[in-house]
C-alpha cells in the first residue's frame, strides 16, 4: 500500500482560497461630541548665573563692609508659545532685570554710623532650548535661589546671583468623542473621567496709594534706606462674574530720621475685583502677584505732618481651572459585524484639592561677632527652599526660612557699630487633605505672612514667622479615545452557533463574555436571570445570538 492511497477522498479536496475580507470605514457613519481638555505638561526648569561687578557711586563714601544685600527679580515676558513649525526644536530667550539693593557700612564712620543705600538694576539674557514635540502656551516664573557677594576693593565688589527660572506649559485641545454610529447597533462599555482644563488665565492692575503717618513726638522721616514690600492673598471667592481676592500688602522700610534709623512695618489689607469673561463653576485657581511697580517715598500731610506714601501699581497674574466630567467610550462590539478602531491615549490631568494653610515658626539665634546687639533696627524673612509631598491623607511641607536682622550695638566706650546676620532656619507643616489618596501630585507655594525680631538677653534674639501656604493636589488622568471606526466583513460572517454553554472562569465579566460571543449584557442576564452578584466562577451561562 502507497501512502498516496492511505489518503481519504475528502483530503484530496483542494484547499479553499483565503477569504477575502474587507474593511469599511465608518468616519461619514459616526456620532462624535467634543470636550475641551487642558494638555498640563510637567514644569521644567533652567538655572542662570549672573556674575558682576558694582562701582560704589562717586557721591557716596568708600566701602569697608557689606551690611545687607537683597535681591528682586523681573522677568520681562512672563508668556509664551510653542510650537513645531519649521523646525524640531525651539530657542526661548529669558530676559529680566534684578533689582539689587545694597547696604553697607563706610570706611570712615562717625561715632553713630549710618549704613549708606545703594540701587543697582543688573540686565540679563540667557537662551533656553524648548522640549522637543510639547508645542503649546508656556508661563515662566522665576526666583533668586543663591545671592553671593565679595567685597574686591574699598570702590567695588563683586556679586554672583543664582536664578532659578521654571516654565509650566499647557495646551488646549478639542478632543472629539466617539459616541456611537448612525443606522448601527453596537454594545459600548463606557468609563466615567474628570478632566481638568485651564478655563481663563488674566493679568490685571490694581492702584495702590496708601501714606503712614509718622506718630506724633517722632521725628520726620529724611530718606528710605531700605525697602521690602510683600503680598499675602488670604482667601479668593467667585461671584457672579468676578474673582474677589482678599489679601495684604506686607510693607516693612528702614528709614533715616533726624534721631537716626527706623523701621516701619505695617500691613495693608485690600479687595480685588477681576471681572470675568464668563461665570462658572471654577475646581480651582492659582494667583502670582507682582508688585516691582509700588515705591515707598517720604512725604507729608496735608497738616504737614511727617509721612511715608506708597503708591504704584500692583500686578495680579489669575488663572482658573475648570474641572469637567464625561463619559468615554472605551470599547465596542457589534453582533453581527468585527468591530475595528484604533485608540489614541490623551495625556490630561485632574485638579484633585486646592491647599490653603498656615503655620507658625519660633526660633532662638545666636549673635555673632564682637558687636552685642542693643537695638534692633531692621529684621526680614524670605523662604528659599520648599518641597512638599503626601502623606496617608496629609500634605507634608518642608523648607528653609532666612531671617536677616540689622542691630546697632557697642564697639568701645561711647562709640557704636553696626552688624547683620543672615541665618537659615528649617521649618515644617502638615495640612490635613483627606481627599489625596497618596499618588498624586503637589505643589505647594510659601510665603512670609507675618515676621518679626526681639532682642531677648546678651547675643541671644527671638525670631517669629507666621507662613502662608497655597496650592494644588493633582494626578494624572489619561483619558484613552477611540478613532478610526471601522467593519471588517467576509463571506463567512455571521455563520456559526447560534447557542453556547458557556463555564464563567476567573477575571471573567459580561462585557467580556458578550464580546467574545456577540452577545449582549442585557440578553445574557434575562436568559440567565442574573443578578449584580451571580457571575461566580464555575457557573453555566446559556448563551443565544
Amino acid at each position: 500500500m502507497t501512502y498516496e492511497k492511505d489518503i481519504p477522498d475528502f483530503a484530496l479536496v483542494p484547499a479553499k482560497p483565503p477569504e477575502e475580507r474587507m474593511i469599511t470605514p465608518l468616519t461619514e457613519n459616526s456620532i462624535h461630541s467634543t470636550m475641551q481638555v487642558t494638555n498640563m505638561m510637567e514644569t521644567a526648569k533652567t538655572e542662570i548665573l549672573i556674575e558682576e561687578d558694582i562701582l560704589v557711586p562717586d557721591t557716596r563714601p568708600d566701602l569697608k563692609s557689606i551690611l545687607m544685600m537683597d535681591g528682586s527679580l523681573q522677568i520681562n515676558q512672563r508668556e509664551g508659545e510653542k510650537s513645531r513649525a519649521g523646525s524640531r526644536s525651539e530657542t526661548a530667550t529669558i530676559s529680566g532685570e534684578i533689582a539689587l539693593s545694597t547696604l553697607y557700612v563706610p570706611e570712615k564712620a562717625d561715632m553713630n554710623p549710618i549704613p549708606i543705600p545703594i540701587q543697582n538694576r543688573i540686565s540679563f539674557q540667557e537662551p533656553w532650548n524648548l522640549l522637543e514635540g510639547k508645542e503649546g502656551n508656556y508661563c515662566l516664573e522665576g526666583k533668586i535661589e543663591k545671592l553671593h557677594y565679595h567685597v574686591v576693593n574699598e570702590r567695588k565688589f563683586r556679586v554672583k546671583i543664582l536664578v532659578g527660572v521654571e516654565m509650566r506649559e499647557w495646551k488646549n485641545l478639542q478632543v472629539e468623542l466617539f459616541e456611537g454610529l448612525q443606522n448601527e447597533t453596537i454594545e459600548m462599555r463606557k468609563e466615567d473621567v474628570e478632566v481638568t482644563g485651564l478655563a481663563l488665565r488674566k493679568k490685571e492692575l490694581f492702584a495702590v496709594e496708601e501714606l503712614f503717618v509718622v506718630k506724633e513726638g517722632e521725628a520726620y522721616p529724611e530718606s528710605i534706606i531700605k525697602q521690602e514690600i510683600s503680598i499675602v492673598d488670604h482667601q479668593r471667592q467667585t461671584a457672579a462674574e468676578k474673582m474677589v481676592i482678599n489679601g495684604s500688602i506686607g510693607v516693612n522700610l528702614l528709614y533715616l530720621a533726624e534721631d537716626g534709623l527706623h523701621q516701619l512695618k505695617e500691613k495693608i489689607e485690600f479687595t480685588q475685583f477681576i471681572p470675568l469673561s464668563r461665570s462658572g463653576t471654577w475646581s480651582g485657581s492659582r494667583v502670582a502677584f507682582d508688585c516691582s511697580e509700588l515705591k515707598a517715598k517720604v512725604s507729608t500731610t496735608e497738616e504737614g505732618a511727617g509721612a511715608i506714601l506708597l503708591e504704584g501699581e500692583l500686578i495680579t497674574w489669575l488663572e482658573l481651572y475648570e474641572n469637567e466630567k464625561r463619559q468615554v467610550i472605551v470599547d465596542c462590539y457589534h453582533q453581527e459585524k468585527d468591530f475595528l478602531c484604533d485608540y489614541e491615549e490623551i495625556p490630561c490631568k485632574r485638579l484633585v484639592s486646592t491647599i490653603h494653610g498656615e503655620t507658625s515658626m519660633r526660633e532662638i539665634v545666636t549673635a555673632e561677632g564682637e558687636v552685642e546687639p542693643e537695638v534692633l533696627l531692621f529684621s526680614k524673612g524670605e523662604v528659599t527652599g520648599c518641597e512638599c509631598r503626601t502623606e496617608a491623607g496629609k500634605v507634608v511641607v518642608e523648607g528653609v526660612l532666612r531671617s536677616k536682622i540689622l542691630w546697632r550695638g557697642s564697639l568701645s566706650e561711647g562709640e557704636e557699630g553696626l552688624c547683620s546676620q543672615e541665618d537659615s532656619l528649617p521649618f515644617r507643616a502638615v495640612l490635613n487633605l483627606p481627599q489625596i489618596s497618596g499618588h498624586e501630585k503637589v505643589s505647594c507655594q510659601v510665603c512670609v505672612k507675618d515676621f518679626w525680631a526681639e532682642r531677648l538677653t546678651g547675643k541671644q534674639m527671638e525670631v517669629n514667622a507666621t507662613l502662608f501656604i497655597t496650592g494644588e493636589a493633582v494626578e494624572k488622568m489619561p483619558v484613552k479615545v477611540l478613532k478610526n471606526p471601522a467593519f471588517e466583513q467576509g463571506s463567512t460572517m455571521g455563520e456559526g452557533k447560534g447557542m453556547v454553554v458557556y463555564v464563567v472562569k476567573e477575571g471573567d465579566d459580561l462585557w467580556n463574555i458578550g464580546k467574545v460571543f456577540k452577545a449582549t449584557r442585557e440578553s445574557m442576564r434575562q436568559i440567565n436571570q442574573l443578578g449584580e452578584e451571580d457571575l461566580v466562577v464555575g457557573r453555566k451561562l446559556l448563551i443565544i445570538k
